[in-house]
């Protein structure tokens, strides 16, 4: 028997960046009290208000947790939530204003800028973010590429589980 779908008003709809800049991706050290991904690192943003966008959700997120505001954020991926509970729209960040700092220190333990050959051994929120962040931190990384390749990109979580 298939699962019920979850009510609209239930489902969670959620914006992330990766924020890279010198081949390093920030990552936030989650408190561990949060309710969600307790003591994982993870990117940054959050959930979507009623009526917004991706794009408007994530640069008020990432104004309130580290006080910059971005420019030109490109989709990477939609990756889905654990439960089938709803999606969150992963983009890349390469450009910003400010100077990033942790707002959210509640909520954000620590922040940290990492290399790609730490984040193997990271524990990370969601061990999907592993396959898209590593191309990013490629030396010769095109940022144009992601919107050129989106269609050959690595499978989500849920398209794996479908094979």
């Amino acid at each position: 028997m298939a699962a019920a779908a979850l009510p609209e008003s239930m489902i969670h709809r959620c914006a992330a960046a990766a924020l890279i800049r010198g081949g390093q991706v920030l990552l936030g050290l989650r408190a561990p009290d949060r309710a969600f991904y307790p003591g994982v690192w993870d990117v940054f943003g959050g959930h979507l208000e009623s009526g917004e966008s991706a794009e408007a959700a994530l640069m008020r997120e990432l104004r309130e947790e580290l006080d910059i505001d971005i420019d030109d954020p490109r989709p990477l991926a939609t990756l889905p939530l654990p439960g089938g509970e709803g999606d969150c729209r992963l983009f890349l960040v390469t450009r910003w204003r400010g100077e990033v700092r942790n707002l959210q220190p509640a909520e954000h333990q620590r922040i940290a800028w990492f290399a790609p050959e730490e984040l193997p051994g990271l524990p990370l929120a969601d061990p999907a973010y592993l396959p898209w962040l590593l191309p990013l931190l490629a030396p010769r990384y095109d940022p144009d590429a992601s919107r050129r390749s989106f269609a050959s990109a690595p499978p989500t979580l849920e398209e794996k589980h479908h094979d």
